[in-house]
């Protein structure tokens, strides 16, 4: 792994943790950010299953954007995880739709990503006290989650249906009228330079195909955060 980590504690990680681990990810097609020399060398973000992959994997098909199909790891047992780890997996990133209908999400993803001059701290700031009272006004659950770095992450859980498009453009929404109620200190600009020292709202983690990092899946940084 690097940084004084072994590829075994990784292993045994992903092997003490399965049963956790697996629920956020089990189901889904699941995409794979590799780190083959370790957290210093180079990294692959692998969405296909390699040719030579085990049998027994779970895995099914998926269509990206632009027609083309992959054959991507499905998760479903313990073993399947601790393969991705062996074979150089740090960070799991599943979709946020089902693998028996990849067509409607079934989370809605609103990813709190904190901007340069700003940090976690921001990004609660934001989920606590202008994310979650509109939650409340609108009568919508969500559920947040660490990201490993430096932002916060929040799933809505949704009846499928809705499309990615639609799904988006609600995340949309939510980001500028968290923009409008702060804007000193959350953003909905797409372009980098034009975010300021804000919280960015990245309403486009739900175009299909765009995965996040899972619950309970190690980031490839320093000390191994969860």
């Amino acid at each position: 792994m690097g940084d004084k980590g072994r590829k075994l504690d990784l292993v045994q990680y992903y092997a003490a943790m399965a049963d956790i681990a697996l629920s956020p990810v089990r189901g889904r097609p699941t995409y794979l950010q590799r780190y083959p020399d370790g957290i210093t060398g180079e990294e692959v973000y692998q969405k296909r299953l390699p040719q030579k992959s085990p049998d027994w994997l779970g895995r099914t098909t998926v269509t990206f954007p632009g027609g083309r199909t992959a054959t991507a790891l499905l998760p479903e047992h313990p073993a399947d995880l601790i393969w991705a780890a062996q074979y150089g997996t740090i960070t799991l990133h599943p979709w946020p739709a089902m693998a028996s209908d990849l067509d409607h999400p079934d989370l809605m993803r609103i990813d709190l990503d904190p901007q340069e001059g700003t940090d976690f701290s921001d990004a609660v700031w934001v989920a606590i006290e202008l994310l979650q009272p509109m939650f409340e006004e609108l009568e919508v659950v969500g559920y947040p989650k660490t990201s490993g770095g430096r932002g916060v992450h929040i799933d809505v859980p949704l009846t499928p249906g809705w499309t990615f498009a639609q799904v988006r453009r609600s995340v949309l929404a939510i980001a500028r009228e968290l923009e409008r109620r702060a804007p000193d200190r959350v953003t909905s600009k797409w372009w980098k330079e034009e975010r300021g020292e804000n919280v960015f709202i990245d309403f486009n983690q739900m175009l299909p195909d765009k995965t996040i990092a899972s619950a309970y899946t190690v980031r490839a940084k320093p000390g191994a955060p969860v």
